[in-house]
């Protein structure tokens, strides 16, 4: 989110998402351009920018205003600054699961170890954002979602030199959390909803697949390439 002072000194708002041109198309298209439309009647611009990122935007005064001094929201760089808003924070589960959904859809992995079988929903946050992870901690603790969150070193080779640094991995392992998730909130990104529908309806979700291939699977064409459907163990229901 950006509220930039133009040269002639008017002001711009703007709002813009990018992700993965290939894997996340489908996740702008389909569900956050109609979303915004239907919450603010607000269309939006989308487009294919380099480095096979899509790129959703809109312009709005109010709405950037809203979000910024009404939730809380920073404009601009988002690192060490960023908390689910206290509004929030302060309501029911139901709202804070809505909110979560929000973030898993958007900076969450769903990935399947041990050859495809068994479930895990990760991500990581830079050091500076412990205060975002103690609010998603807090949420899925209170949702009875088992979390393991550990600070890890990294090292970023693809420039030089490379460059240490700590971050957070949160980690949510298992059947039985993923059902749980799935139960109180599900996936609206079909990268995420097409790798659990595989998993389900074969036993396995093999890596290394894309969105477009798994939706093929699906439908069938490729289901060679997965094993017969493991059973879900008595009393786990979907």
């Amino acid at each position: 989110m950006g509220i930039n002072i133009r040269p002639d000194g008017s002001h711009l708002f703007a709002i813009i998402f990018s992700g993965d041109w290939t894997e996340e198309r489908l996740f702008h298209y389909e569900v956050i351009a109609p979303l915004i439309h239907r919450l603010y009647n607000k269309r939006c611009h989308i487009t294919e920018s380099t480095k096979n990122t899509v790129r959703l935007s809109y312009k709005s005064q109010a709405i950037a205003t809203f979000k910024n001094r009404v939730l809380g929201l920073p404009a601009g760089n988002k690192k060490g600054r960023i908390r689910i808003p206290n509004v929030i924070m302060k309501s029911s589960l139901n709202v804070k699961i809505a909110c979560l959904a929000g973030v898993v859809d958007t900076d969450f992995s769903l990935t399947f170890k041990r050859n495809g079988t068994y479930p895990r929903l990760s991500a990581s946050f830079p050091i500076e954002c412990k205060g975002f992870v103690d609010d998603i901690e807090s949420i899925l603790q209170e949702a009875g979602i088992t979390v393991t969150i550990c600070l890890s070193n990294r090292i970023e080779k693809r420039h030089a030199p490379p460059t240490y640094y700590k971050e957070y991995s949160i980690n949510i392992n298992g059947i039985g959390n993923l059902i749980k998730w799935v139960n109180l909130a599900g996936f609206k990104n079909p990268k995420h909803y097409s790798k659990l529908l595989v998993w389900r309806k074969f036993g396995k979700c093999l890596g290394h697949t894309t969105t477009e291939e798994r939706l093929e699977c699906l439908s069938s064409s490729m289901a060679e390439r997965y094993t017969v459907p493991v059973k879900i163990r008595a009393g786990r229901t979907w």
